[in-house]
């Protein structure tokens, strides 16, 4: 089955600046290609594109907006050499990337 076919919503081209958080507290700014209801598409350069792995999770927020954006909480799943595609997992409301890995960090579980 082609990725196309496994697709469950359709996508939409969007150019939006994001910031991607990783565990490591490490930030990376960027922005979107394609978005959809599961998930997007991150340009990168090639030596950003190194520091995703597939199977890795990050959070991204969508930045430059008139109110604080939803943290969203992906799943890396492709890359290539223009960038990598992730899958949405769950999303926040409230809060940035940062004060969702303090609270990812401090559950028990």
């Amino acid at each position: 089955m082609s990725n196309l076919e496994k697709r469950s919503s359709q996508r939409v081209n969007l150019k939006a600046p994001i910031k991607v958080e990783f565990p490591t507290g490490s930030v990376l700014l960027s922005e979107t290609y394609d978005i959809s209801d599961n998930g997007l598409y991150v340009h990168l350069s090639p030596d950003q594109i190194g520091q995703f792995t597939r199977g890795s999770v990050v959070r991204v927020q969508f930045q430059d907006l008139n109110y604080t954006a939803p943290v969203i909480t992906a799943e890396v799943v492709r890359n290539d050499s223009n960038g990598v595609g992730l899958m949405i997992l769950q999303t926040y409301t409230t809060g940035d990337a940062s004060e969702v890995f303090h609270n990812d960090q401090n559950k028990v579980g």
